[in-house]
């Protein structure tokens, strides 16, 4: 499914960068690894900022950073490679071939980033009612985790009661957008500004 996606540019704000509005029932189906992502207008900016935290031997064979990152960033937006796996990994694999140095994952030290530099989530009832919200995705499945088991069963009591499809036989299908295969992942490649409305494929 497609869900709200806003971009805020507002350095020190909590809501500074993408945030995504989250349907509880889907909550839990969440992929942690393809959420490090974002979308791929912000990733450039990311991969750089990433690169920035390792140690100087790799380093100083990536300078100039920025060129760099933008080099990546392009490898790592192919349709077939954006939001496949987890981006650290990807980035690692990219550095090493790059410079020929045995970089390990934990040479990128991703907690060293601003908070922009990750998703922020607002989960939501079928009423549109905030129940949580942050960048820490393990801890809103684990406070609203059995709530969103909860919703998402009744979702597929409802709909087996009216001959639809269920969120089990749908979602699979609309994994493809939010592992970056389709346009709605794509839908905020151009961040902006200022806070703006647009979808992203969940």
């Amino acid at each position: 499914m497609d869900c709200a996606a806003t971009y805020l540019h507002e350095p020190g704000d909590a809501r500074d960068g993408l945030t995504v509005t989250v349907p509880l029932f889907v909550l839990n189906q969440v992929n942690d690894e393809r959420c490090e992502w974002l979308v791929p207008g912000m990733l450039k900016d990311k991969v750089q900022a990433l690169l920035k935290t390792l140690h100087q031997r790799p380093r100083s064979r990536l300078v100039p950073l920025p060129d760099t990152a933008t080099k990546f960033a392009e490898v790592l937006n192919a349709p077939e490679r954006f939001g496949s796996g987890a981006l650290i990994d990807a980035l690692v694999k990219l550095v090493r071939e790059a410079t020929s140095v045995d970089v390990a994952r934990a040479d990128i030290k991703a907690d060293m980033l601003t908070p922009h530099f990750f998703m922020n989530f607002r989960v939501v009832d079928e009423h549109g009612r905030q129940l949580g919200h942050g960048r820490n995705l393990g801890a809103l499945k684990a406070e609203l985790g059995a709530q969103a088991r909860g919703a998402f069963q009744a979702l597929a009591g409802l709909k087996l009661a009216q001959g639809r499809p269920t969120p089990t036989a749908w979602w699979a299908a609309e994994q493809a957008l939010w592992h970056g295969q389709g346009a709605g992942a794509r839908a905020c490649a151009g961040a902006v500004p200022r806070k703006t409305l647009s979808k992203i494929g969940l």
